[in-house]
């Protein structure tokens, strides 16, 4: 019943989806680096994004966090930009406590041992859908979580 309307709220989204803004032509990251590139919010963005890195890498042991090497902009290759300029979100105020306090080190699989799917690793592969296996463990161990009693369900194969 769950797979049905989850399979039901995918087609319907899907349908409703405008695909003609793919028949323009997308503007390719570079041509206005210049325009964006020094904002005060992507400055801003820039810093947070380090400074809570830095914060993060001092408390890990077995991995090293990191800001993003590529800017934001390398990311809309594809993307027609004149379609999302009147839905871009107004720019907000970036509230970044220095002393935040993190838990020295947490584990899912600790903390809720009854969530079988929290110890799953999956061999992806070359898998060119990990977004798609990625988005069906967070949503089975999500429910795993949320559910009462902790009900183990899959939604990947």
């Amino acid at each position: 019943m769950i797979r049905a309307l989850l399979l039901l709220v995918c087609c319907q989204a899907a349908l409703s989806f405008d695909s003609s803004s793919f028949s323009k032509q997308a503007q390719v990251p570079g041509q206005n680096q210049n325009q964006n590139q020094n904002s005060p919010q992507q400055q801003a963005a820039s810093r947070a994004s380090a400074n809570i890195a830095a914060m993060v890498r001092n408390r890990t042991k077995s991995w090293t966090a990191g800001a993003p090497r590529q800017p934001l902009s390398s990311y809309r290759v594809g993307v027609n930009m004149e379609e999302l300029e009147s839905k871009r979100l107004k720019p907000g105020i970036l509230i970044l406590k220095e002393d935040i306090d993190l838990p020295e080190q947490f584990d899912a699989r600790d903390k809720w041992p009854q969530c079988s799917s929290l110890r799953e690793i999956r061999n992806q592969g070359c898998c060119g859908s990990c977004w798609a296996i990625s988005a069906a463990e967070a949503f089975t161990d999500r429910w795993c979580i949320h559910s009462p009693e902790h009900t183990t369900f899959s939604f990947g194969s």
